[in-house]
């Protein structure tokens, strides 16, 4: 049936692309809410267990539309002051200190002793190795994420006639 431009056909392409552009929207939505949710299991799946902080950190959520997948492992210190984020100490892992390295602390370090001075440093930390938990389980699903999506817009052109 012909519209006021004279095309024949124009309202139902104009209806099934409005159809097909609501079917991508809705199912697009639901192969992202299904890959957030398997990046945070398979997070948590490799993240180490020592205190449930970090596993319980590992969240998903939706914030103005977008899915937000991330990892938050911070606790309170005795005092009530709040310690640094360790998570992405667990991801990356830390270097070791040098035992016996002399440190020169400055006047800054000392502020109100009225003397800069050197010390030795005794114990230090022998470095952490990593444990990746984080982004290579985020690259992993967003792999095979993009093969669903691409698979997805695949069958919805052809359910909608425009495919092949």
């Amino acid at each position: 049936m012909a519209d006021d431009t004279g095309v024949d056909g124009i309202d139902e392409l104009d209806a099934s692309l409005r159809g097909l552009g609501e079917y991508l929207d809705k199912g697009a939505k639901e192969i992202d809410r299904r890959a957030v949710d398997d990046m945070a299991n398979l997070a948590r799946s490799r993240a180490p267990e020592r205190t449930g902080l970090l596993l319980n950190g590992i969240r998903t959520d939706i914030e103005d539309g977008d899915f937000v997948f991330e990892a938050s492992a911070k606790r309170a210190s005795p005092t009530g002051k709040e310690e640094e984020d360790y998570a992405h100490f667990v991801e990356f892992g830390t270097s070791a200190g040098s035992r016996g390295q002399t440190i020169v602390a400055g006047d800054a370090f000392f502020a109100g002793s009225g003397r800069g001075r050197t010390r030795r440093q005794y114990r230090t930390h022998p470095g952490t190795p990593a444990q990746p938990f984080f982004y290579n389980s985020a690259s992993e699903v967003l792999e095979q994420r993009n093969r669903d999506l691409s698979e997805f817009i695949g069958a919805a052109g052809d359910q909608y006639g425009f495919g092949d």
